[in-house]
């Protein structure tokens, strides 16, 4: 009997050791942290409309989002918006989100919110994993039970509050960087519906980082097998990542390629997805089985390549410069033939008409033969004449980043006599991507 007790007593040892190794395992595992961003700015005027206690719709001025306000949700008439804003949770692409006024009201009824989707709501994601994502004050974005209808091509979810909102998929992949240079490195992640802690319907997007929540398992069977589907570089793993989930990678652009700009894609095989909450499919959840995500980066090489005429002039490396001084931006390229400048007032993306601030001005070096500018005086000096082509910043980083833009319109031959009639023009065509210097 002594032995019997002896055995059963380690027996529970055992037994306690291993629940507390798995309890300690689980306490140690950090949960990743929720994709957080800023508030979206205001783009346009809000589209109105007074709903009264009978109920209401009101739709977008782009058509993609109705605000369903069913009788009895507000007592009293009630002046609602919608409010297109930038999108942070998708910053680099043109994707609005909606802000619902008045925004913190909160209804006694639900109220549905039906989005209509495009194939730009799937640059990341597939249709099977589209869901609708509300802001939170703290800024992470929480994922609402959604029901996909492929046919209408709608996302439609119920709330009892207004916030910020967009489209987005309970799955993707988002790389930190989507422009690189040659021989640039960026870390691209599986973004996923994440269960931390929150209520039953609110789950939040976040890095699907190993290992997961206990929860999320079962729910996920494998992520790997990552490539460059198309395009050229490099993709590699971690090596703590070497097991069934993966979902963090990098991506290395190549050290030269022949294109200016090319774009990449990048792949990864997901199996076993079972996260997205859907009262429209078979017991409240989308069922997946394998899917491929994928995610697009352009590599960009500097480079600043003006055709005017039927001559093309490529200047490289320290023949192509960007500054930014206290009159605005400078960008010039200069070789042992030719020089060309554009000047314009200011030092931040936009578009520049030519004028007395704004201008591009080219000439050759040898024996000045040709001299290009966007304006002329007029005969006896009668006042000038501009361009009519604007110059397009596409973009403008910080010392180090890239200055991006292109002009395409004409010159005018300043070397022509403006008292002798129509100032004779020249096509012209710049386009450049260059490090700034300062």
């Amino acid at each position: 009997m002594a032995v019997k007790n002896f055995f059963f007593v380690a027996f529970l040892i055992c037994l306690l050791i291993t629940a507390c190794k798995k309890n300690n395992s689980e306490a140690n595992h950090t949960p990743p942290d929720p994709i957080k961003t800023a508030k979206g700015v205001a783009n346009g005027t809000p589209f109105s409309k007074v709903i009264g206690s009978a109920g209401g719709e009101l739709t977008s001025a782009d058509g993609k989002l109705k605000l369903v306000v069913p009788a009895g949700s507000v007592s009293a008439n009630t002046e609602f918006s919608i409010q297109n804003i930038t999108n942070t949770l998708f910053q680099s692409e043109v994707r609005t989100a909606y802000r619902l006024l008045p925004e913190g009201t909160t209804f006694t009824k639900p109220v549905q919110l039906q989005f209509r989707y495009t194939d730009d709501d799937t640059l990341h994601t597939t249709e099977d994993l589209l869901t609708v994502a509300f802001q939170r004050t703290d800024g992470a974005w929480a994922v609402l039970p959604t029901s996909l209808n492929k046919a209408a091509k709608t996302l439609t979810t119920e709330t009892t509050h207004f916030s910020d909102w967009t489209i987005t998929g309970g799955l993707y992949l988002q790389s930190e960087d989507t422009q690189l240079g040659l021989g640039q490195k960026t870390i691209i992640q599986v973004v996923s519906v994440s269960r931390l802690g929150l209520g039953v319907d609110e789950n939040v997007l976040a890095p699907a980082s190993p290992p997961l929540l206990s929860e999320d398992r079962d729910k996920i069977e494998s992520i790997d097998n990552w490539k460059i589907a198309s395009g050229i570089g490099s993709i590699g793993v971690e090596t703590g990542q070497l097991g069934k989930i993966q979902s963090e990678a990098e991506y290395g652009a190549p050290a030269n390629m022949t294109e200016n700009r090319r774009t990449m894609t990048i792949t990864v095989d997901v199996k076993g997805y079972n996260l997205i909450k859907d009262p429209a499919a078979p017991g409240g959840v989308r069922r997946l089985n394998k899917m491929i995500l994928f995610e697009r980066i352009t590599v960009l090489k500097e480079f600043f390549k003006a055709t005017i005429g039927a001559t093309t002039y490529n200047f490289t490396g320290q023949e192509a410069v960007a500054l930014v001084t206290a009159g605005g931006l400078t960008v010039g390229g200069r070789n042992n033939d030719f020089n060309l400048v554009i000047v314009l007032s200011g030092a931040a993306a936009g578009t520049y008409n030519c004028n007395f601030d704004n201008g591009i001005q080219a000439n050759s070096l040898t024996g000045s033969t040709q001299v290009y500018s966007t304006a002329y005086t007029k005969c006896l000096g009668a006042g000038a004449v501009f361009s009519g082509a604007p110059i397009e910043i596409k973009r403008v980083e910080s010392a180090g980043g890239w200055v991006e833009g292109k002009f395409s319109g004409s010159l005018f031959n300043s070397l022509a006599d403006p008292c002798a009639g129509p100032m004779p023009t020249i096509v012209t065509e710049i386009e450049f991507n260059i490090i700034r210097r300062n």
